[in-house]
């Protein structure tokens, strides 16, 4: 994108977009110069790309080019800083160019959504990766990472994300770019005092660290570190394991990094510890002392090397306190980041066990227990305990404090823990026996019964063992009952024959 800025106060300015003809003229063009009567209707051709400026001349009074006249239909190419005037009068501007290649650190998806809208206004793209190509730095605070520390060392505005929503509305309305200086975030370090640090572009960064050279005792270290430092000016350099160069351990131009700071999670093997402190015997019996990754950062910030990444000097103990190892990004809290790598100082991550989602809710006939872990140097879990019958759910809450993560370990964990809940009865002590005393007698008797079939086959019942039943005894049983029988039914017919009398159709079979 072009921009050209009137140099004439009450003028207004003019955004050029990538592969578009403009014509400047007086009536009916794309720039509009209605006030100045030494304008043409058509007065020159204005053809943008993304590298180029093209200016072509068709008026009668000329156009120029750092006061120099044009030749008429002659095609002239522009670079940022020239000053074109149209007409004799006041058609004055100013050329610049701008095509954002922004990158981004600390954004959430939103702010990257409206940043990436923005910026194809204006004809930028949005990148994840610091490279020598980026224009910008976009951060809604400032933090000490890799990418802040090359930003400030390419000498790259860093700026907030409005700063594109305003030039992107500038644009469309032709007003005048605003200034990145007007958007530049506040630092957010608690060791840092604001007052003394400037983010603003400062030449002298470029050339920071010329003339040093940073040994790296890891390669970890070097593939992070090797980009800011050449930003500067320095020079990395790996140093492999078992090797003591003392001519250049003790030189007072290199700078040692700490292998420590770069490795807070991995243990280093015994062979590797030994060396490194060979490393630092050797640098601290001559007077010097290694440098912690902070220091790369401070220095950058405060733009000196005379305290910080300087193994002559003592660090004071004034001196601001920075995490030993400097992150490629930060992370705000709660808000998952793509390029980031290291956790702010909380992160709340939820798991529970499968298949329990309808017990989420309270209930009365539920028991709820909270049960605190106890606590280590890093962790700290509460666990929300919840039963029902056979079915519970486990809710941690995962609290890391400073934990920090190489770049070459995945990203976007969650770290899920599975317990078991279940409670199991304490094994039963059996009572300690009793010394036996061979004199006492037992007095209990004990009968040992057989299980069945252990003595043989059991004896089956047959049908020839079955007895008759004699039912001659309940004779007179049987008379009485027979009699009985006789007389309910007598009585049931008797009531029959009574109700035939009183009917139309009577059944004449119970007459009879």
């Amino acid at each position: 994108m072009w921009i050209l800025t009137p140099l004439e106060a009450g003028g207004e300015t003019h955004y050029l977009l990538s592969s578009k003809e403009y014509v400047v003229g007086r009536k009916n063009c794309d720039i509009l110069l209605p006030n100045d009567q030494s304008i043409s209707r058509a007065h020159a051709h204005l053809t943008a790309t993304d590298h180029s400026l093209t200016l072509k001349d068709t008026s009668k009074y000329g156009s120029f080019v750092n006061n120099q006249r044009l030749t008429e239909n002659t095609s002239v190419n522009l670079k940022s800083g020239d000053n074109v005037t149209f007409g004799v009068f006041y058609s004055k501007f100013s050329v610049d160019h701008q095509k954002p290649v922004v990158c981004s650190s600390c954004l959430d998806n939103d702010g990257k959504a409206s940043l990436s809208q923005a910026l194809l206004v204006l004809g930028g793209k949005l990148v994840n990766s610091w490279t020598q190509d980026c224009t910008h730095l976009a951060m809604q605070s400032a933090k000490v990472t890799i990418k802040t520390i090359s930003a400030l060392l390419c000498c790259r505005p860093i700026v907030k994300p409005e700063f594109f929503l305003e030039l992107s509305k500038a644009a469309q309305q032709k007003l005048p770019p605003p200034k990145a200086e007007s958007f530049i975030p506040e630092i957010d370090e608690p060791s840092l005092r604001r007052e003394d640090v400037n983010l603003g572009v400062i030449p002298i960064r470029k050339q920071l660290f010329t003339g040093k050279t940073f040994i790296f005792l890891s390669a970890k270290q070097l593939k992070r570190l090797s980009a800011a430092v050449s930003f500067g000016g320095g020079r990395s350099q790996l140093l492999e394991e078992g090797s003591l160069p003392r001519d250049q351990l003790e030189s007072p131009q290199s700078c040692v990094i700490d292998v420590t700071t770069g490795s807070s999670q991995i243990l280093l093997p015994s062979s590797t510890t030994e060396w490194a402190n060979s490393v630092n015997n050797i640098v601290k019996r001559k007077g010097l002392r290694v440098i912690t990754e902070s220091e790369i950062g401070l220095a950058t910030i405060y733009a000196s090397c005379d305290m910080y990444c300087n193994p002559s000097s003592l660090t004071p103990d004034s001196a601001p306190k920075l995490g030993p190892r400097i992150p490629s990004a930060s992370l705000s809290q709660s808000v998952a980041v793509d390029e980031t790598v290291l956790p702010a100082a909380s992160q709340n991550i939820t798991a529970y066990a499968v298949n329990t989602e309808p017990s989420q809710g309270y209930r009365q006939s539920y028991r709820h227990t909270s049960i605190m872990c106890e606590s280590c140097p890093n962790f700290s879990f509460v666990c929300l305990i919840e039963k029902a019958c056979l079915m519970c759910v486990i809710v941690l809450i995962y609290q890391d404090r400073e934990s920090k993560i190489d770049d070459d370990l995945p990203k976007k964990l969650v770290l899920v823990e599975f317990r078991s809940l279940t409670v199991t009865a304490p094994p039963k002590t059996k009572p300690p026996r009793m010394q036996s005393n061979d004199s006492a007698k037992n007095f209990k008797c004990f009968r040992k019964i057989c299980a069945p079939g252990a003595m043989g086959s059991s004896h089956i019942i047959g049908g020839s063992d079955l007895l008759v039943h004699n039912r001659g005894k309940h004779s007179d049983l049987d008379e009485w009952l027979k009699d009985a029988a006789e007389e309910e039914r007598q009585s049931r017919r008797d009531e029959s024959v009574g109700d035939d009398l009183f009917r139309d159709n009577p059944r004449h079979d119970l007459l009879i």
